[in-house]
């Protein structure tokens, strides 16, 4: 009795670890597609899971990869828009609905920034769709984004007016949230003359 037990906690042990030196691999042939590892660090969010950034060269692109780690299996999320930084908003969760949302941003070009929103349940970027647009990714060349309301349902973003005073002048671009993603709401003309500028609620 006592030898068929061993025999089957052996088999057991034998089939988990196949399957989890098999997941290893396909997970590792994955990262490989990526190109070569440049760095990679934790991310301190407060969440279930644990989540690593990771900075690759492909050819001359600089690839960047979120990952959601786990006992049996890791899950990589390519994010797009980014160069050289990726880095935690300052207020790293949003609550949006019934869900939670990961926000990480980092500068492209001379003076933009690019944003991204993270659904943590689906683990996917949120949508941001203007028209016929959907985008994963919103960049700001001011840079200013922040969200309105403490809710987290309207999202707004600034881009430089160059038909004005690009240093004072910005068009601001209002997106509202459907239960899904952010859909383009309005635009309109800002002045930063000192009363359309904010900090508190700043990404």
């Amino acid at each position: 009795m006592k030898k068929k037990l061993y025999i089957t906690i052996i088999l057991i042990a034998v089939i988990s670890l196949s399957f989890y030196f098999g997941l290893q691999k396909v997970q590792a042939d994955e990262l490989d597609s990526f190109g070569t590892l440049i760095s990679k660090q934790n991310i301190s969010a407060i969440t279930d899971n644990d989540y690593v950034l990771s900075k690759y060269r492909r050819d001359k692109e600089t690839v960047w990869v979120l990952t959601k780690t786990g006992l049996w299996k890791n899950i990589n999320l390519e994010l797009g828009g980014f160069e050289d930084l990726v880095e935690l908003c300052r207020q790293n969760i949003y609550q949006i609905d019934d869900r939670g949302a990961l926000c990480l941003k980092g500068f492209v070009g001379a003076h933009a920034e690019n944003a991204v929103l993270i659904d943590l349940a689906k683990f996917q970027p949120i949508p941001f769709e203007n028209e016929a647009n959907k985008s994963y990714n919103i960049i700001s060349d001011v840079p200013l984004f922040f969200f309105a309301d403490d809710d987290a349902k309207l999202f707004i973003s600034d881009m430089r007016n160059y038909d004005k005073n690009p240093l004072v002048d910005s068009i601001r671009n209002y997106y509202k949230w459907d239960g899904n993603e952010f859909i383009f709401d309005k635009q309109e003309n800002i002045t930063y003359d000192g009363k359309n500028i904010v900090t508190e609620g700043e990404l």
